[in-house]
């Protein structure tokens, strides 16, 4: 019990999708924005764009082609929907339930 916290960092959670310019570079995961933008998590869609990854190894443009086609609708659904439950929440928060859980993995599935 003689735990002493020496130091607190943090970081910025990139969100979006980042497809690198030069076509001999690639990004996946967290590295290339694949986030949720509700919850800054993303551990479901990073293994889903590693194994889009492996299927289209070494081509990387086919890669990002697929990725933009699986994660940018989700992406943008993902942005309009968190927008409505802020706005909602702190201009009319009495249009939302008062205990709500979202999970919005369902979003993604195996392809």
């Amino acid at each position: 019990n003689n735990l002493k916290l020496e130091r607190l960092n943090s970081a910025i959670i990139p969100q979006g999708l980042i497809i690198p310019v030069q076509p001999s570079i690639t990004l996946c995961g967290d590295a290339a924005g694949l986030t949720k933008p509700w919850s800054g998590g993303g551990v479901v869609w990073d293994l889903i764009a590693a194994d889009i990854l492996l299927k289209n190894f070494p081509d990387f443009l086919r890669y990002q082609k697929e990725i933009k086609k699986f994660f940018l609708p989700k992406i943008i659904f993902s942005k309009i929907l968190t927008s409505i439950v802020y706005f909602l929440g702190f201009k009319m928060p009495w249009l939302l339930p008062r205990n709500i859980k979202i999970e919005s993995d369902f979003l993604s599935r195996r392809i």
